[in-house]
């Protein structure tokens, strides 16, 4: 028989790591989970099941360096929120530094600027090709002029 229990606890699930978030509607409370399900709400037409949004509140707190403890306040934690199903959410964090892309204020948060789930494809994408580590540029992607 094989059992979970006898598997060294070397390995981890992100989840146990602390690195994503699965948002039910038991966590209506929190903050992040309120705006993401507003979000996904508002932006029915057509359905976005994808958004990258700045940190709301105190998510991902073991991510986060604490302000005191330095004289500057941390890298802003930019977070993509997968919508699984209407109220079922998985967030977790792909970016630490300023925005590269355009952004505008929704609710609590800092959102991407993006018309479809496609263009949150190209941020990951984009993300990736930085490896993780913001280099000081700020190219805007997307011009709407």
């Amino acid at each position: 028989m094989n059992s979970d229990s006898n598997i060294p606890r070397n390995f981890v699930t992100l989840q146990e790591a602390g690195l994503w978030r699965i948002y039910k509607s038991s966590d209506a409370y929190e903050l992040a989970y309120v705006h993401d399900c507003e979000w996904f709400a508002t932006h029915h037409r057509p359905k976005r099941h994808l958004s990258v949004r700045g940190r709301v509140v105190r998510e991902f707190d073991l991510l986060s360096t604490s302000a005191s403890a330095s004289a500057f306040p941390p890298p802003s934690l930019w977070i993509c929120v997968v919508e699984i199903s209407p109220g079922l959410h998985v967030a977790f964090p792909v970016w630490r530094g300023d925005a590269f892309f355009r952004t505008y204020s929704f609710k609590h948060a800092a959102v991407a600027d993006v018309s479809g789930d496609h263009e949150i494809a190209v941020l990951l994408d984009e993300y990736s090709r930085r490896g993780g580590f913001d280099d000081g540029t700020t190219r805007q992607l997307w011009r709407r002029d």
